[in-house]
């Protein structure tokens, strides 16, 4: 028999963006977490659950092939999925832009758990203030 409990490092649904409701939640938020760099733009904020939540917009305006759009959405799911247990309770909305293929993907890894500490330490200060 096959054991079900579930692993730490897994995504299920429950850890991603899944309604409309919730992508304009975190774009219509007043005060919320924002990083952007020249391969994409990260939004976050709050969400009152008990883990953390992410959803990836990869535009065909951005990135006009499909093979780029999926392998971009491949690479930000894994680096959530890994980092995801040590994120606080937060919805966070990936946004592509048109260089997000030009790196290698060690690097595109490392400008997201840049991006992950960031968020760490912003929603820290908040909880605590």
């Amino acid at each position: 028999m096959v054991n079900c409990t579930p692993h730490l490092y897994s995504l299920p649904r429950s850890k991603k963006l899944l309604t409309a409701y919730d992508y304009r939640q975190v774009f219509e938020h007043q005060q919320n977490f924002r990083f952007a760099n020249k391969y994409f733009t990260i939004l976050a904020k709050s969400n009152g659950l008990e883990h953390a939540r992410i959803g990836i917009v990869v535009s065909k305006k951005a990135l006009k092939r499909a093979h780029d759009r999926n392998l971009v959405k491949r690479l930000v799911r894994e680096s959530f999925r890994l980092q995801n247990h040590t994120l606080p309770s937060i919805d966070i909305v990936f946004l592509a832009k048109t260089q997000a293929t030009t790196i290698t993907t060690h690097e595109f890894f490392n400008q997201l758990e840049n991006c992950y500490g960031l968020m760490q330490r912003y929603f820290a200060n908040r909880i605590t203030k």
